[in-house]
């Protein structure tokens, strides 16, 4: 696991090592740069496999092609024996080297062979062309910039802040759909003129024509006509978790799972008990002491116990003011799920012991966990009294309280995945917390458009079909799997994900959702529980994995979240300062909240630390 770095066609030279600097923690065992006329490359190294041989970056023997490469092929050895058959030498045991020559045996067409998370760039030197991919699920980050006839490419954004000759303007865009859902959608970043690069795509830079030529390699697919049967998909998913849990434990470093004691974690460790046969898995879980709502920690070690694992818990009362200014200076780009400090102070408990840890993300988005999946468009028909309701509600007719009960349709579904909204009355209004003159730069008219058009791809209808599958690359890509691949390469651990690998992606997601769902939400996952786990991992309601963000917010960070309050005018100036003052002091009185504080408290700290233009 590692940072990777690049610079294609004319360019400044004198701050990339400060550019590569600043992607340490991705990679603290090592760093490398490969330099000619058109590129630059760079790499930070954390060395999971070949820690001796697979140092980056690393160029086939003949020289023509040179590889930067952040990730982890988990089918590498099935690879390397096809490529070795083809004639392809090695001279390493490394799975960089498998991607390399890979990539030059086969060009493109490696990418749908390849199992894994990654994000990697070809240069062929021969040719002077340049190829970037990112794996088809968006696990590993890469950001693009497209600069006249330049190209730039980074792991995150951090290094776009180390450029001199870079302008870090806000984009208004990906800020609306911040305020919307707490996270930046997958082709979008906060600073102008850079995007991510969407999962499952590659593009190429040609040094001579400086032309940039993009593709996908991979799409999410439809509901296949033919499904199996539930019984079938219990099977094969009991089988093609093994495989992948078996496939992720190959390290040369320790290993350890993150650990809450539901079924997702707790399916993983039991596949890894199984695989690892008498060496004893170690588990880690992240413990709060101020509400039993929020704390898993008793049920997890019960489970760890019977399961007879190592089990370890971090108290998250530890995390201070300080953790939480830190954590807020080190994110690349604002980010407001409340669970990332505490699974970036977990994995900096795990990484004492650990340096790969394996996670459960993935499985609600694949086997229907979230209970937003069955709030169907067609579940909300519209008539002409909530129309009219609607219409005296927003001319302050009726109480904006009714509002919520009179979205209809698409409406009404978009409320639930999003935290605020193109409304205009009711707390969660956009329009009531920006500035009056950025209104025209956010377009509020197209809140949440590359969700929108992601589920409008699989059907016109909002269902549960087009629902999960969006949040594939949507949620999943652009929360869930930024939050664990931040949180904890902030630690300088890797995570893997067996939910996402191949052999489970390529069987249940052609399932429609009829068959996924049922024996009701997660129906196949409990299933698996009923036959491999204790009774209290399945035989209990759903817990997400939430954190007490007000005690946080009004006592034990309160005077940091004070301070930014004061300072919003200055930092934000696109903000309604005094509408957002107003609603924190109503917060400290003790007023119930139908608006993302926490989120808005994260904006604010992320931006007194990272100088943009506005």
């Amino acid at each position: 696991m590692c940072g990777i770095l690049g610079i294609a066609g004319s360019r400044p030279h004198d701050n990339f090592d400060r550019m590569l600097e600043s992607l340490e923690t991705r990679g603290p065992d090592g760093s490398g740069v490969y330099e000619d006329e058109h590129v630059k490359l760079g790499h930070r190294r954390l060395a999971i496999i070949d820690i001796v041989g697979g140092t980056q970056p690393m160029s086939t023997s003949d020289g023509r092609y040179t590889i930067v490469y952040n990730g982890e092929v988990y089918n590498f050895p099935t690879l390397r024996k096809d490529l070795k058959s083809a004639g392809r030498e090695f001279r390493t045991q490394s799975d960089t080297e498998v991607v390399l020559q890979a990539f030059a045996q086969w060009r493109l067409e490696c990418l749908p062979r390849l199992d894994g998370m990654f994000a990697f760039a070809v240069w062929d030197s021969r040719e002077r062309q340049l190829w970037i991919a990112r794996d088809r699920l968006g696990i590993k980050p890469l950001f693009v910039c497209q600069q006249q006839e330049s190209v730039i490419f980074a792991s995150t954004l951090a290094p776009f802040f180390q450029m001199s000759s870079f302008r870090r303007r806000i984009n208004y865009q990906a800020l609306r759909d911040y305020l919307a859902q707490l996270f930046i959608g997958p082709a979008d970043s906060i600073l102008e003129g850079v995007e991510q690069l969407p999962p499952g795509t590659w593009l190429s830079w040609q040094a001579d024509s400086k032309k940039v030529s993009r593709g996908r390699y991979w799409d999410i697919p439809r509901p296949t006509e033919k499904p199996m049967c539930f019984e079938e998909l219990l099977e094969a998913t009991d089988a093609a978790l093994q495989e992948n849990v078996t496939r992720q434990l190959v390290s040369d470093r320790p290993l350890g799972v993150l650990f809450s004691g539901g079924i997702d974690s707790s399916l993983l460790t039991h596949y890894m008990i199984q695989a690892n046969g008498a060496n004893r898995v170690k588990t880690f879980t992240v413990k709060f002491d101020q509400s039993d709502r929020h704390d898993e920690a008793p049920i997890a070690s019960r489970v760890a116990k019977e399961m007879g694992t190592e089990h370890h818990e971090h108290q998250a009362s530890h995390i201070s003011e300080d953790d939480f200014r830190n954590c807020l200076a080190d994110m690349d780009q604002p980010f407001g799920d409340s669970s990332y400090l505490p699974v970036l102070k977990l994995a900096q408990m795990a990484r004492e012991q650990i340096t790969v840890a394996i996670g459960g993300d993935g499985g609600d988005e694949l086997f229907g966990g979230y209970p937003r999946y069955f709030k169907e468009e067609h579940h909300y028909q519209s008539n002409a009294i909530m129309r009219t309701m609607r219409k005296a509600i927003e001319h302050r007719l009726l109480p904006m309280s009714l509002y919520r009960v009179c979205l209809r349709g698409k409406d009404r579904v978009i409320r639930h995945f999003s935290r605020m909204g193109n409304y205009p009355v009711t707390p969660r209004s956009i329009q009531s917390i920006v500035a009056e003159e950025v209104l025209a730069e956010i377009a509020i008219e197209h809140t949440m458009a590359d969700w929108l058009a992601l589920v409008a791809r699989w059907s016109d209808q909002m269902n549960t079909d087009s629902l999960m599958r969006s949040d594939v690359w949507y949620y999943l890509a652009c929360n869930g799997l930024v939050k664990t691949d931040r949180a904890t390469m902030a630690a300088s651990i890797e995570a893997r994900v067996p939910f996402l690998g191949n052999p489970l992606i390529d069987l249940v997601m052609p399932q429609p959702a009829a068959v996924r769902l049922q024996h009701g939400p997660k129906g196949v996952l409990k299933a698996l529980a009923q036959r491999h786990l204790p009774d209290e991992v399945w035989n209990r309601p759903k817990r997400g994995f939430t954190v007490p963000e007000t005690d946080y917010l009004t006592r034990r960070w309160r005077p940091y979240c004070d301070h930014l309050m004061a300072d919003c005018d200055r930092l934000a100036p696109f903000l309604n300062a005094d509408e957002i003052r107003q609603r924190w002091q109503g917060l400290l009185r003790g007023r119930r909240i139908d608006w993302p504080i926490y989120g808005i408290i994260v904006l604010l700290g992320w931006l007194e630390t990272h100088p943009v233009e506005y």
